[in-house]
C-alpha cells in the first residue's frame, strides 16, 4: 500500500514537472520566433558555435586528464631482453 501511494505521487510529480518544462520550452520558442530577423539567426548561430567550442574544450580537458592518469606506454619489440 505505501509503495502504491509513492508510485502515484511520483507519477503526479512527473506530470507536473513535464508540464512546467513544456511551458518553459514553449515560452522560449515564442520569444525566439518574435521578430524573426537575420540578427536573431546570427545570434542563435553564435550561441551554437560557442556551445560547441565549450563542449570540445571540456572534452579535450577530460581527455588530457585521463591521459595523465593512465599514460599509454608502448614497448618496442627491440627493447626487450
Amino acid at each position: 500500500m505505501p509503495l502504491t501511494i509513492l508510485g502515484i505521487l511520483m507519477v503526479i510529480m512527473t506530470i507536473a514537472f513535464t508540464t512546467y518544462i513544456d511551458k518553459m520550452d514553449r515560452e522560449m520558442a515564442e520569444s525566439l520566433s518574435e521578430g524573426n530577423t537575420v540578427n536573431n539567426v546570427d545570434n542563435a548561430y553564435m550561441y551554437a558555435c560557442a556551445d560547441l567550442a565549450r563542449i570540445i574544450n571540456y572534452a579535450g580537458m577530460d581527455a588530457m586528464k585521463q591521459m595523465g592518469e593512465t599514460p599509454v606506454i608502448v614497448i618496442e619489440p627491440t627493447s626487450r631482453s
